[in-house]
């Protein structure tokens, strides 16, 4: 039980591997003994059919030697009928030995032997010939004393005798021998049929698995051909679409690689792409299909989606299921089937890929395996764009006031004195900080900076520009102003501050200003310092003011050290 079981384990091919061998030691056993025996058949019935023409020789011989005795009989006293008789016996003794020289058949020699009795009565018959033919063949005559004539009576009746009885059986033997040679080729025949069948039975026994062997492996070998091009095509694609996002800088351009993504994979399908800014971030439809447009999905944040909170994809063939995504439900379009496949970045939740169609015609599991391609790198893609951004953001912003700090203020500064004729540039510097921090802590200090800035946004443009020098001291960046319509823009600012502090029942807090042009110069670092020296003029002249600049030469340093002493 164990063997066969272990047979019935064995692989297909393996088993009829050792079939065939085992059918063709079989094949060839059969095939030998088949041809011997097709060979011994044919050797049997060619020495039957030499036999039976011998025999007929025979027949003939003893048909002359019977006529020839009757001529002796008429007329006994003839030397040369006797000389035809010596020789007629000697042919006949000859044809004699012929046939008895044939290698026969045991069922063939039995007929022969068996209608002639037995050879006594041919050998009797050749010997009564020859001593008939013999006497007077020396030269005597019939009446010379020596000649027998009674003898050669009785020789000549017992030899006519023997001749007709022999013809009489040898021609009984001729027409059976045509028999038995007609009932061995029969066998030869059949043998030779079953032979063949046997072979054909054989050969169709092993062709039937071959035939299901090569069918099996056919299919086989075109299921791994499908899979390999599929796999190709899927590594193709990952290729193409790791290469494009690659190349893509921003998430727009993310955006339109995904786009073409979605024109090929999909060609006929509705499909979009939701994104979020966080876990809490309202999802928004950021790429749809280029012609076919997106189904439309109403689901408002990732959690709300299934797929995201599972975490794997989901696919319904029916939206009216009891188990279908309840955002898929009374949809304008009606019933259909969907797929929602979730993008996610170190286990943050982006967005949701989501495709729809019609209903029991799901998205196939190879689509949906290119879909989740498509999502991971998208997430990845996308994702790590965050993670720079939000990087260089840390990099270059202020963490207490949200300002860009002072390598980023002058970055952007040095752009805007490039594009703009007139860019007025101002130093700004919170007056008594110092103070601030000692009556209040370091608390309210920080709140009146956060003040500041929120009373500087709310006066100014979006295009101006506004950093944390360091400490309590800011630079404004006016692009397209000139110095004195700065001061009345930073006047606002003034007024805001002190709007904002009211408000906010925080201890009052003013700000003192210099401002600058590009007239004076147009690097930046000359205007930071010119902008720089207005500002320690207006704290000389009692702070809370904006002062243009440039100020005059040789401000007093003693009165300028003093109203830093007094900050201080």
């Amino acid at each position: 039980m164990k063997t066969l079981r272990q047979r019935r384990r064995m692989p297909l091919h393996v088993r009829f591997a050792r079939g065939y061998q085992a059918g063709l030691v079989v094949a060839l056993v059969v095939s030998v003994l088949v041809w011997n025996s097709v060979e011994q058949g044919l050797d049997e019935v060619a020495a039957s059919e030499d036999a039976a023409r011998d025999v007929t020789t025979l027949v003939l011989e003893l048909h002359r030697t019977g006529a020839l005795m009757d001529e002796v009989e008429a007329d006994p006293m003839s030397l040369s009928l006797r000389s035809d008789v010596v020789r007629q016996s000697e042919r006949l003794g000859q044809t004699w030995q012929t046939v008895l020289g044939h290698d026969l058949p045991e069922s063939v020699d039995a007929q022969l032997f068996g209608r002639l009795g037995s050879a006594d009565v041919i050998n009797s018959l050749i010997t009564d010939t020859a001593a008939l033919g013999a006497m007077g063949a020396d030269g005597s005559s019939a009446l010379d004393p020596a000649f027998d004539r009674s003898e050669a009576a009785r020789l000549q009746a017992r030899s006519i005798e023997s001749a007709a009885q022999m013809t009489t059986v040898i021609g009984v033997f001729e027409a059976e021998a045509d028999t038995v040679i007609a009932a061995m080729r029969s066998n030869n025949l059949l043998t030779v049929s079953i032979s063949l069948v046997f072979l054909l039975l054989l050969v169709v026994v092993l062709l039937r698995p071959l035939r299901r062997l090569m069918e099996t492996e056919s299919k086989m070998l075109s299921n791994a051909n499908a899979v390999h091009r599929e796999e190709s095509e899927r590594q193709e694609l990952a290729s193409h679409l790791a290469d494009g996002l690659e190349a893509a800088e921003s998430e727009e351009e993310t955006h339109r690689v995904v786009e073409r993504a979605f024109s090929r994979l999909m060609p006929d399908a509705s499909i979009e792409l939701l994104l979020a800014e966080g876990v809490k971030g309202d999802l928004a439809s950021a790429v749809t299909h280029p012609v076919n447009g997106g189904p439309g999905c109403g689901v408002e944040s990732p959690w709300a989606c299934p797929a995201v909170r599972r975490g794997r994809t989901m696919t319904y063939e029916d939206s009216r299921s009891i188990n279908a995504c309840p955002h898929l439900a009374e949809r304008s379009d009606g019933p259909c089937s969907a797929a929602c496949v979730p993008l996610s970045f170190m286990g943050e939740s982006m967005g949701v890929m989501h495709t729809t169609g019609a209903v029991n015609e799901s998205v196939d599991a190879a689509r949906i395996d290119v879909l989740g391609l498509v999502a991971s790198q998208v997430a990845v893609r996308i994702g790590t764009l965050r993670s720079f951004a939000q990087v260089e953001l840390q990099a270059s912003t202020d963490t207490l006031t949200g300002l860009p700090n002072r390598r980023a203020t002058e970055d952007r500064m040095q752009r805007l004195l490039v594009d703009h004729e007139v860019v007025s540039i101002a130093m700004a510097d919170l007056d008594r900080f110092k103070q601030l921090n000692d009556k209040y802590g370091h608390e309210a200090g920080d709140r009146a900076l956060r003040i500041f800035t929120d009373a500087v946004r709310s006066a100014l443009r979006d295009e101006d520009v506004i950093g944390r020098w360091g400490g309590e001291e800011f630079v404004i960046v006016l692009p397209g102003m000139s110095a004195g319509q700065a001061k009345k823009a930073l006047d606002r600012v003034r007024d805001h501050l002190a709007d904002a502090c009211s408000r906010a029942e925080a201890p009052a807090v003013t700000v003192s200003m210099g401002v600058v042009d590009s007239e004076q110069s147009t690097i930046g670092d000359e205007l930071v310092r010119l902008a720089d020296e207005a500002l320690l003029a207006a704290k000389t002249q009692g702070r809370d003011r904006v002062l243009v600049g440039p100020v005059v030469a040789g401000v007093d340093e003693a009165m300028a050290a003093a109203t830093d002493g007094a900050d201080a």
